[in-house]
């Protein structure tokens, strides 16, 4: 670790950019049920993103969906040395819910 302790309102910012390949596919299970799915890597910028869906889908009608949904996220990015290092590490994982309008 070491180094000078962060000052309080002291604001670091940085971006980068990533190039992203992934596949998306849809397994009807009935006439208004199915599953989806959906997964994505990137690199470049980072060392390593990537991202997964695996949400059960209801169709609510001719325009109108719901489900609810399982992701994976990962951000993996470390750049540069001493003062000059950037670290950026975010894994996220848990439910979600949503509702889709198609037109």
């Amino acid at each position: 670790m070491g180094g000078a302790p962060a000052r309080e309102g002291t604001k670091r910012t940085f971006g980068w950019v990533d190039a992203p390949a992934g596949a998306r596919f849809r397994v009807p299970l009935g006439q208004r049920v199915g599953l989806t799915g959906r997964g994505d890597l990137a690199t470049f910028g980072s060392d390593l993103t990537w991202n997964a869906r695996l949400p059960p889908r209801r169709g609510l009608g001719e325009r109108w969906a719901t489900g609810a949904e399982y992701r994976w996220m990962d951000v993996d990015y470390d750049k540069g040395d001493g003062l000059d290092r950037r670290i950026y590490n975010m894994r996220y994982s848990g439910p979600s819910f949503w509702l889709s309008y198609s037109w």
